[in-house]
């Protein structure tokens, strides 16, 4: 029998027996876990509202030489980021954002990078809600998992995609083709089979979708950009709805076991 410290987030918790709960953990030292909480449905329980999801705490653990599952002994509170369960648009983004963890990394080997983004996406909707947060959060994980959506040159050809000819005529002058581009009427391909952007040419017999240079841009500024700097880009109700379309509707649906249960919550409080 071992005995283990480790910080660690909720993701969830299910009924194991009637004074006992298994919860779902991602931890700095194991990554995903499941760890009993005895006696945690108990009135006066020793873990009081420790357990809530989305909590952040430090643990303590003891694990059988011959069991995959742990036991929580002790549970002490860092942050209740108390705010998302008050809030129902932060509670909707968080609920997917841990859904997503917890089908993703199933079997996965820990990686400080992976819970530094996770605490830091609920520490940025606790403090405020932003449509983004949600976005910027599933592309810089799916980076991390060795599945980094690739956006600059054609995955086939390996042309910068600026510059393939992304479905226009050869008649058009050049001037036109770059002030297409800038207004975001041209489009790229988005093929999830290949993992990125692919030129029109190339594309042919393939099952993508249409990608605008300005959804283009702004994809690149989720995977990019710091998640505390996603919040300071502006974006219309339509440009929010296709990038919706494209992440939360189809790429995950390519990349997850199964559908996200949370997904219609999220989808009534956003478009309240």
């Amino acid at each position: 029998m071992s005995y283990f410290k480790t910080k660690a987030i909720i993701l969830k918790s299910q009924s194991l027996s009637e004074d006992s709960k298994i919860i779902s953990l991602l931890t700095v030292k194991w990554g995903r876990i499941f760890a009993v909480a005895k006696g945690s449905k108990r009135l006066n329980n020793k873990f009081g509202f420790s357990l809530e999801k989305f909590t952040y705490l430090e643990t303590q653990l003891y694990q059988k030489t011959d069991q995959n599952l742990y036991t929580l002994i002790q549970a002490k509170l860092i942050s209740s980021h108390s705010p998302i369960r008050e809030d129902l648009k932060k509670t909707a983004t968080a609920l997917c954002l841990v859904e997503i963890l917890d089908l993703a990394l199933v079997g996965k080997e820990p990686d400080l990078r992976i819970f530094l983004l996770t605490l830091k996406s609920l520490q940025l909707i606790s403090k405020g809600y932003h449509s983004l947060y949600i976005y910027a959060f599933v592309l810089k994980l799916f980076s991390f998992l060795g599945l980094r959506i690739h956006l600059k040159n054609c995955l086939v050809c390996k042309i910068p995609i600026e510059k393939a000819d992304c479905g226009l005529k050869p008649s058009l002058s050049q001037t036109v083709r770059e002030q297409s581009s800038l207004t975001g009427l041209t489009k790229v391909k988005l093929s999830f089979l290949e993992g990125g952007v692919v030129c029109f040419d190339c594309s042919q017999g393939m099952k993508t979708m249409d990608l605008s240079f300005q959804m283009l841009e702004l994809l690149r500024n989720l995977l990019y950009l710091k998640l505390n700097e996603v919040s300071k880009l502006s974006l219309s109700k339509e440009t929010l709805k296709n990038l919706k379309g494209i992440i939360l509707d189809n790429y995950l649906a390519y990349y997850l076991p199964s559908p996200l249960k949370s997904l219609k919550f999220y989808e009534s409080m956003i478009e309240e």
